[in-house]
């Protein structure tokens, strides 16, 4: 029996680079650095592009205002400029007469009342808390032996109004604020003319005011 040695096959040339460990960190370094670069990339050409937007939206409201528009809304992915219709103004007049209280009747008046001050109330009631205390201490004096009381006045009563002059003029409203209210008749845009007795009866509100009042001095008694 012949035996042939096997064959072993030959070596294989490899790279010497192929096994380095340095130049796959070297590519994950690269990769890693090109993809933060155009992130930045990105992220810095939106604020770019929103920055600019917002500069013209800035510059097209103040056109606008100064034209007298109202820029409306834009519609998303709409390019173009839209303006609302300027509002109208109608004209209001007013009609001869009401300048009396005869010709324009109000519908309520009364008099406002001034609230009283705190004060004015602590004025009013000392003289009775010290009618009360001069009582007691009269009471306690009295008890006193060897004491002689002087003769006091008694003390005039605090509810007691002081009787009004000859001199004094009496007025059913004191000078103050007069509440008044009357009925408006509102202004229609459908409306070019004056309202007439037996047209429609338009739109009516009540306006309330306060004026100045003061009364007239009454004649002098012969």
């Amino acid at each position: 029996m012949s035996s042939t040695p096997a064959s072993t096959p030959p070596p294989s040339s490899t790279p010497e680079g192929y096994n380095n460990p340095s130049n796959s960190s070297n590519l994950y370094l690269f990769t890693f650095l090109a993809t933060l670069f155009v992130l930045l990339l990105i992220s810095s050409t939106i604020i770019f592009r929103s920055y600019i937007l917002r500069r013209r939206y800035q510059q097209r409201l103040q056109e606008a205002l100064a034209s007298g528009a109202i820029l409306a809304p834009r519609s998303p992915g709409s390019h173009r400029k839209r303006f609302r219709t300027r509002p109208k103004f109608y004209n209001a007049w007013l009609e001869s007469g009401g300048d009396s209280w005869d010709e324009m009747m109000p519908v309520s008046v009364q008099p406002v009342k001034s609230k009283r001050r705190r004060k004015q109330a602590v004025a009013a009631e000392a003289p009775a808390h010290r009618s009360a205390f001069d009582r007691v201490k009269r009471a306690f004096n009295f008890d006193r032996p060897g004491f002689d009381r002087e003769p006091s006045s008694p003390p005039p009563d605090p509810t007691t109004p002081p009787p009004p002059s000859d001199n004094e003029k009496v007025s059913p409203v004191p000078p103050g604020m007069l509440q008044v209210a009357v009925l408006v008749s509102m202004p229609s845009p459908n409306r070019d003319q004056p309202i007439s007795d037996e047209g429609e009866i338009p739109e009516v509100v009540f306006g309330v005011t306060r004026l100045h009042y003061r009364p007239e001095p009454s004649p002098p008694l012969v």
